[in-house]
Order: structure tokens, then C-alpha cells, then sequence
């Protein structure tokens, strides 16, 4: 019998999204405009978007150009694995 070999995963992205800009509240919770999507997907497969995202201001602090972290979107099955987006907003 012959060894098995490993398969790689394929690295997605998710396209489709931005981050809002919004006025100084004190927070650091960032809004998500758009629809999400898998980019990168392989052999013409389709899947809706895994996951609840969240998205956080790196700082509560006013100011242009603020990197938005995104978290919890999910990889649609064990053959891919995801890269969250960021923003700036």
C-alpha cells in the first residue's frame, strides 16, 4: 500500500466587504458594509459564507486610516483555510 500524501489547503480571502467610517462614540465596534464572499475557491465549487463576523477598531480614538480587525468567518470545508480581512476606516 502506498503512503498518503498530504493534501495543502487552499488559501481563501473574503471579497465583497467594507468597513464604515463612523463618528467618535468612545467604542471600538466597527460596521461591515456589503456582501461577503469567497475568493480563491477551487474546480468552480460555490459556498455561502461561513461564520459571524465581527469587526473591531484598533482604537477608540479619533482619527482617519483606522485598521478594522475582522474576526469569525469560517473556511466552508477542512480543503481551504481562510484569511480574515481588515479594513481601514
Amino acid at each position: 500500500m502506498g503512503q498518503e500524501s498530504p493534501v495543502d489547503q487552499k488559501a481563501l480571502t473574503i471579497s465583497g466587504l467594507s468597513a464604515a467610517n463612523r463618528s467618535y462614540d468612545g467604542n471600538t465596534t466597527a460596521t461591515l458594509n456589503g456582501t461577503a464572499a469567497y475568493t480563491g475557491l477551487a474546480n468552480g465549487e460555490t459556498f455561502a459564507v461561513a461564520g459571524s463576523a465581527t469587526a473591531t477598531f484598533a482604537s477608540a480614538n479619533v482619527g482617519n486610516g483606522i485598521v478594522v480587525s475582522v474576526s469569525g468567518f469560517s473556511a466552508p470545508s477542512l480543503n481551504y483555510s481562510i484569511t480574515q480581512p481588515s479594513f481601514t476606516a
